[in-house]
């Protein structure tokens, strides 16, 4: 057994007026440590070509401090999600790393969602497909995954239960 995470900045990509979040992955590897990572789409466009979408990924001992610092590759995340993985592939999941590297961005179909689903659904992990949810929205993506209970970086230890906040736009979630 082995675990994943789901990284979440829900004041990223504003839109119009709403912010519709941001993901970034985590998974454990086989020697403990763990491969974080995201595209940040630095630039805000809507298609960012390869090598332009701020692609980054690191492999650290503890994810909590990498995803929620602030360091000059990628703002600070303030959520995640930890999804127990049972037949978990290392090495499937690097290898889609790397090809997400490669890849461009498009907003409505090649986006941090996408690609954190493709990461981790590499790694072993069950999550709703993105392309099947009707919209591209990141927070609301974050929301769909099980388990329920999220937990917030700078206070990891406590679960949070979502049934007593609601989320930057008022829906109770966040």
């Amino acid at each position: 057994m082995a675990k994943a995470y789901i990284f979440l900045r829900p004041s990223g990509a504003p839109l119009a007026g709403q912010n519709l979040g941001h993901v970034g992955w985590g998974f454990q590897l086989k020697n403990g440590l763990v491969n974080v990572g995201s595209v940040e789409n630095p630039g805000g466009s809507p298609v960012a070509h390869p090598g332009n979408t701020g692609f980054w990924q690191k492999t650290v001992n503890n994810p909590f401090e990498e995803m929620g610092s602030r360091v000059s590759y990628h703002p600070r995340y303030d959520f995640y999600k930890e999804i127990e993985v049972v037949n978990f592939n290392e090495d499937l999941a690097l290898s889609t790393v790397e090809w997400v590297s490669q890849e461009g961005y498009i907003a409505a179909k090649a986006n941090c969602m996408d690609f954190v689903f493709r990461v981790l659904s590499g790694y072993g992990a069950n999550l709703p497909d993105p392309s099947q949810l009707g919209n591209w929205i990141p927070n609301d993506w974050f929301n769909k995954v099980q388990p329920e209970n999220y937990y917030w970086i700078m206070f990891r230890q406590f679960p949070i239960d979502i049934s007593m906040y609601e989320d930057i736009n008022g829906h109770g979630e966040c």
